[in-house]
């Protein structure tokens, strides 16, 4: 006969262990129902998680991407909002000198427009969006136009330098006398002397007469990516044609509007601010225009950006999703077994020999 030691506590031992194997597995299978993937992804993958977190970094660059896409937009939006503005007191300007002809009142209202008009185009040119101005080209961390203008045109430098070139012009050519100023040396004047003040782009700066009285803007763009090799201009510049030409006509009824001119010279002068405002009008749409077809280029890169999300997403879900369905199965069963195991254990846990002595 062979003789066994029997202890309730070895007994008792072996349910609690297989309660903690019970417990730990439970954990996991809980924590994969709740998240729909793996516990542990890279014990799970093993060597090929490598790929998974190679999509999930490509992803993250095109949530990054979509960030700066949305204020790329909204900085658009902005351009369009002010510019649409601009445009509007010129296209009033505009109506105003055509009614108000050459009449003594009309020609008071057209100046005070004019002056109005340049006041409200260079808080447009110095328009910010998220710290950085709009219209300043390459130098969005500078304000755009010269702060003796955004101060009081009627005294800046840009507003003198005009004022001079009309009394050097009108001394040489019509003894000092402005009524005495023709037709012709009015379309001289404009053509020649007042248009040299409003000088960009040349390869000599000391021609640039707009860099030095008016702005402050580079005439160099910002550039952003907006997808993987897709690349689109974000910044415009106070230095734009159409910018120019809308404060050369409202430079034109400001500083020589309230001059004693003869009527011929007047109409020269009249016409010509209505010629110049509309080609600056026009120029100014060319940019919205130019404005819209990006915005619209942003909505399509946003598109793709979504569909590669798309796509990343449902590869990542193939390598790292786990079955619901299973996962939820194994969760009851594991359920199932710990519960009859805290019965089990509790069972073993009220025997003692005292109980058959």
């Amino acid at each position: 006969m062979t003789n066994f030691l029997v202890s309730s506590f070895s007994l008792s031992a072996a349910p609690r262990n297989s309660v903690s194997r019970i417990q730990q597995e439970l954990t996991i299978a809980q924590k994969q129902v709740a998240t729909g993937r793996f516990a542990d992804v890279g014990e799970a993958l093993g060597v090929t998680v490598g790929r998974t977190i190679s999509m999930r970094a490509e992803m993250s660059n095109i949530e990054k991407l979509k960030g700066a896409n949305t204020s790329i937009a909204q900085r658009f939006d902005t351009m369009q909002a002010v510019l649409e503005t601009a445009a509007g007191s010129g296209e009033n300007l505009m109506s105003s000198i055509i009614s108000n002809g050459s009449t003594d009142e009309g020609i008071a209202t057209n100046r005070r427009l004019a002056l109005a008009n340049i006041g409200q185009l260079v808080g447009v040119l110095n328009s910010s969006y998220g710290s950085r101005y709009l219209f300043g080209g390459g130098k969005t961390d500078t304000v755009p136009m010269k702060s003796d203008i955004v101060n009081d045109y009627a005294t800046s430098q840009a507003s003198g330098t005009v004022d001079t070139a009309w009394q050097t012009f009108v001394t040489a050519n019509a003894g000092g006398d402005p009524s005495l100023v023709t037709a012709d040396q009015m379309k001289s004047f404009l053509d020649n002397e007042f248009a040299a003040l409003f000088v960009t782009g040349n390869t000599d700066p000391a021609l640039n007469t707009w860099d030095l009285h008016w702005s402050n803007a580079s005439s160099s763009q910002t550039q952003a990516r907006i997808g993987e090799s897709d690349l689109i201009t974000t910044s415009a510049s106070a230095n734009d044609d159409g910018f120019r030409n809308m404060m050369k006509s409202y430079a034109m009824l400001a500083n020589l509007s309230g001059e004693s001119l003869s009527d011929e010279a007047r109409q020269v002068l009249t016409s010509r601010s209505v010629e110049t405002l509309s080609t600056g009008l026009s120029q100014v749409t060319d940019l919205r225009s130019e404005i819209g077809i990006g915005q619209e280029r942003i909505s399509r890169a946003n598109d793709g950006l979504k569909a590669q999300t798309f796509i990343l997403k449902v590869a990542i879900g193939k390598e790292e999703e786990v079955d619901s369905y299973e996962a939820a199965i194994r969760v009851t069963n594991l359920t199932n077994n710990l519960e009859a195991s805290y019965a089990l254990t509790a069972r073993i846990s009220r025997l003692s020999i005292l109980n058959y002595l």
